[in-house]
């Protein structure tokens, strides 16, 4: 079965540079919804449904993709975006500095994190929350659509393919096919 993973369509936030998170819930900006358009003319059309986070930027992601397809639509908490605890809102060089080390490579995109010092979530609780969805999802055995957050999609590479994606950022409004069985 296939799973076509998505990011949301660009923010506010993701045009400053800065964490979302899961407790700062922006909407998307105008590009955003551009993007989310383009994609969604480029969706394919065996999707199934669409699965997607119930933060606001994935929703209105999901939502105008799904004007095109016209597929079942549902929000998910477990598709939330790490909680990054009292990083939220802030760029990844002042985490850094915070930390007194490259907490971005590191530990963010060697997929090695722990956020709970400061009030967010560890690796293996993201893991479990995004284990527990896709879960549901292979008893459903539909080709899906699942719009989400970057930290989301870096997760499922880690847990499908065993990749930690260090080459980089997860892009607004792309595509990402995974074959499940």
């Amino acid at each position: 079965m296939k799973l076509y993973f998505i990011r949301h369509g660009l923010t506010p936030y993701n045009k400053l540079g800065l964490t979302n998170g899961r407790t700062i819930d922006d909407p998307l900006a105008e590009e955003g919804v551009a993007q989310a358009a383009e994609l969604a003319k480029m969706a394919p059309r065996t999707v199934e449904h669409i699965y997607s986070s119930d933060l606001i930027r994935s929703k209105q992601t999901s939502e105008i993709i799904n004007q095109e397809l016209g597929v079942s639509l549902t929000l998910h908490p477990e598709l939330r975006e790490i909680d990054l605890g009292s990083f939220t809102g802030k760029s990844w060089k002042e985490i850094n500095e915070l930390t007194g080390r490259n907490f971005l490579d590191e530990c963010y995109l060697a997929h090695n994190y722990d956020f709970k010092p400061w009030g967010g979530e560890s690796v293996q609780e993201v893991s479990a929350r995004v284990k527990k969805f896709l879960d549901e999802v292979k008893k459903n055995n539909k080709e899906a659509l699942i719009v989400s957050h970057g930290g989301i999609v870096r997760t499922i590479y880690y847990l499908l393919k065993g990749e930690t994606l260090k080459g980089g950022a997860i892009g607004n409004a792309k595509i990402h096919e995974f074959e499940i069985s």
